[in-house]
């Protein structure tokens, strides 16, 4: 038997403000990851420029 809390009643709809705020949250996640690959990134590279030039 299932648990009655657990049952899909009805779908929610999102305003056009929600939408828009987890959007804006998707694009600063996305900036977030980015941003730190493009660093480790540069950081790896650094390493192995300095290990060419020893």
């Amino acid at each position: 038997m299932r648990d009655p809390n657990m049952c899909f009643i009805d779908r929610t709809y999102l305003t056009p403000g929600q939408k828009q705020a987890r959007y804006i949250r998707m694009l600063e996640n996305w900036v977030i990851v980015l941003g730190g690959t493009s660093l480790a990134m540069l950081i790896a590279i650094c390493f192995l420029i300095g290990a060419t030039i020893l």
